[in-house]
């Protein structure tokens, strides 16, 4: 039921904001608990280590990737080894090299490490950051416009009904 009462409909739209705030805050408080550490650590994929000829600073590789499963085959045909360094991650060395050689490499490899998990962690909570005020933000943005919109429509029929 339409009421023409400008003081009744000046009250609905007051409570009605204070409610989609209310709302609001509850969800964002929602979401915040859902997406905070200690529940949700930052998600690094397996990742594989290696180092090309030539290059200082080792290559991160995804163990789900193309490239992944290129080195795996090399593995499997002995050109290629790997070695556990934490985790699920493993770094991939010259099968037929010179002991010191190897030593090296790996040695290079674990010095980048933890380096490089450093920035991929920072980097993976930064998104979940990212995502978390998505998730807090766009639910209670489009309920306000949906608000917004209908109060609009109903005013319009109102005038129109005048």
């Amino acid at each position: 039921m339409l009421h023409t009462n400008g003081a009744h409909t000046v009250f609905w739209r007051h409570w009605s904001f204070k409610l989609w705030a209310i709302g609001s805050a509850l969800w964002a408080t929602l979401i915040w608990i859902a997406t905070s550490e200690p529940r949700n650590y930052p998600y690094v994929p397996a990742l594989a280590f290696v180092l090309h000829k030539g290059s200082v600073v080792p290559k991160a590789v995804e163990m789900g990737s193309t490239e992944y499963q290129l080195l795996a085959g090399q593995v499997k045909d002995g050109t290629l080894e790997t070695v556990r360094l934490g985790r699920a991650d493993e770094a991939v060395l010259a099968a037929n090299q010179p002991d010191a050689e190897r030593a090296d490499q790996l040695r290079r490899i674990q010095d980048a490490y933890p380096v490089v998990m450093t920035e991929l962690e920072a980097r993976s909570k930064r998104d979940a950051i990212g995502r978390a005020i998505q998730m807090a933000t766009i639910a209670p943005l489009t309920l306000l416009a949906l608000g917004l919109f209908i109060g609009w429509f109903l005013s319009g029929l109102r005038a129109a009904k005048n």
